[in-house]
C-alpha cells in the first residue's frame, strides 16, 4: 500500500493491465498533475481520449457512457 516503499514483501503479483488499472482505483481514470481527472479507453488496440473533468465520478460516468457507446452491452463497465 505504500508507493513509496518498493521493498518485494510490499508488492504484489500484477499483470500490466492489472497494474495499469490501479492508478486511481476507478476504471479508466487517472488524476492528472493538475488535480484533474483523465478518462481514457481502449478499443480496437485504439486509446480514446474521453475527457477532462473536475471530479473522479464525472470522469467514470463519462468512461461508462463511451464504453457502451463502443462495445455495446459488452461494455462491462
Amino acid at each position: 500500500g505504500d508507493r513509496q516503499d518498493n521493498r518485494i514483501s510490499n508488492l504484489r503479483l500484477a499483470t500490466k493491465q492489472q497494474n495499469n488499472s490501479n492508478r486511481s482505483g476507478v476504471r479508466g481514470v487517472w488524476k492528472s498533475k493538475h488535480n484533474t481527472w483523465i478518462s481514457w479507453i481502449s478499443h480496437k488496440n485504439e486509446r480514446i481520449y474521453v475527457g477532462s473533468f473536475k471530479c473522479p465520478l464525472l470522469a467514470r460516468l463519462a468512461y461508462e457512457d463511451k464504453a457502451t457507446e463502443l462495445r455495446g452491452e459488452f461494455s462491462a463497465c
